[in-house]
């Protein structure tokens, strides 16, 4: 397989994430409308539209075609992944905050490598070079900091007797 299939194949599936990514944002934020978690992953999701964007974009430079199956796959993947149990039949629970805190949480963690993977990719391809990649590299980063924070709140809320939301001296610093 040449260099430009392995790319192809590297970015048409980070391209799939992304729109699962999106659409687990999106969810979760829709579900935590009355807590913190709520609002801050829906400005997240804003972001994670944006940068779905520019991955779009960085596709159309490399003359490369999002795939049609990995995205109906991906988005097929994230609509199993509230199947999971979660201790309730039918509604949202602490636990499913939790769980879907973690799967964007990996989501993220994949993102940084793309990025991180892209910088290094521009001395071959400088069709890159237009794109603001060390800030989508930074701006994940800072992502990964925020979800690992409302996480941490989203365990202590599950194993809480009382649900009470705990204070911000509770949470490690974002380097622990």
């Amino acid at each position: 397989m040449s260099e430009k299939r392995y790319l192809e194949t590297y970015l048409q599936d980070h391209y799939a994430a992304a729109t699962a990514g999106l659409s687990l944002a999106r969810r979760i934020a829709s579900q935590n409308t009355a807590n913190p978690v709520g609002q801050k992953v829906s400005e997240l999701a804003e972001e994670i539209e944006d940068e779905a964007t520019v991955l779009r974009n960085i596709l159309r430079a490399l003359d490369i075609s999002p795939s049609l199956v990995k995205g109906a796959s991906a988005r097929v993947a994230e609509k199993l992944g509230r199947l999971k149990l979660n201790n309730e039949v039918v509604r949202y629970s602490p636990l499913s905050r939790v769980l879907e805190l973690e799967g964007l949480q990996s989501g993220v963690r994949a993102k940084q490598c793309l990025w991180r993977a892209l910088l290094l990719a521009c001395d071959h391809h400088p069709e890159l070079e237009p794109f603001p990649l060390t800030e989508l590299r930074d701006r994940a980063d800072h992502q990964l900091e925020l979800l690992q924070a409302l996480h941490h709140d989203a365990v202590i809320v599950l194993i809480r007797h009382d649900r009470t939301h705990p204070h911000d001296e509770d949470r490690p610093s974002p380097s622990a």
